[in-house]
């Protein structure tokens, strides 16, 4: 008979939905795309830094660092994130 009462009880609290039967996913931050985009993120600051002040310089154009850098920064983060996301799929298949 207590067989039967947890049955009765979990197909209950299954009804309530305070019992999942689906697994649960863990909340935890993707540190390996954190860790992808860290160094090329600085690279972008530095290498703007450097063509824009080679740009005015050599007075080609008056582009400014913070523009430099978002350009480049727009394109590498794209293409980590493409090729993070190329690596996760190839593993999973």
């Amino acid at each position: 008979m207590p067989d039967t009462q947890r049955r009765a009880s979990r197909r209950a609290s299954l009804r309530r939905g305070s019992i999942s039967v689906l697994p649960q996913k863990s909340a935890e931050i993707p540190w390996d795309i954190l860790e992808r985009l860290l160094l090329p993120f600085l690279f972008c600051h530095a290498a703007a830094l450097i063509i824009s002040t080679l740009l005015h310089a050599l007075d080609i154009s008056h582009v400014s660092t913070f523009a430099v850098f978002v350009w480049f920064a727009l394109s590498t983060v794209g293409a980590v994130l493409f090729y993070h996301f190329v690596k996760v799929s190839e593993s999973n298949k």
